[in-house]
């Protein structure tokens, strides 16, 4: 299964300090990323864990926790101060599960088939269209 990072969002509260900067940026280049298995995703959370707790080592400041929510095709993660209602995350960063791949030939054919079924007043007239007539 491969997971794609759809977006990583920095809060600019949070990147004034040396440490939420440091791991801002780290951690922006993965955007729009496509990790190609279950063993690549580990490792990206694993290592943004290793970066907090060398930055919170290294800096002052709150100490900074990373936290996984799994949803059904994706997630969060999040790099984020202890909770206690005020502090906003430093970053949180979405993916999705990729579920297939598709040609164009796929397209097409899973697109004829869904409006045949779903929509079968328009199928005809969907048809001649994609068709070309």
């Amino acid at each position: 299964m491969k997971f794609f990072i759809e977006s990583v969002t920095t809060y600019s509260t949070s990147g004034k300090t040396r440490k939420g900067y440091a791991i801002q940026e780290a951690i922006k280049p993965f955007e729009h990323i496509l990790l190609l298995d279950k063993q690549a995703f580990k490792a990206f959370y694993y290592i943004i864990k290793l970066l907090v707790e060398v930055c919170n080592a290294r800096y002052r400041g709150a100490e900074l926790f990373t936290s996984i929510h799994k949803l059904d095709a994706g997630g969060q993660i999040s790099v984020h101060p202890r909770k206690t209602g005020s502090e906003t995350a430093v970053v949180t960063i979405s993916y999705a599960m990729v579920l297939d791949e598709y040609s164009e030939a796929d397209v097409r054919q899973l697109l004829d088939a869904m409006v045949r079924t779903y929509a079968p007043d328009i199928y005809d007239d969907f048809k001649a269209r994609i068709s070309g007539r």
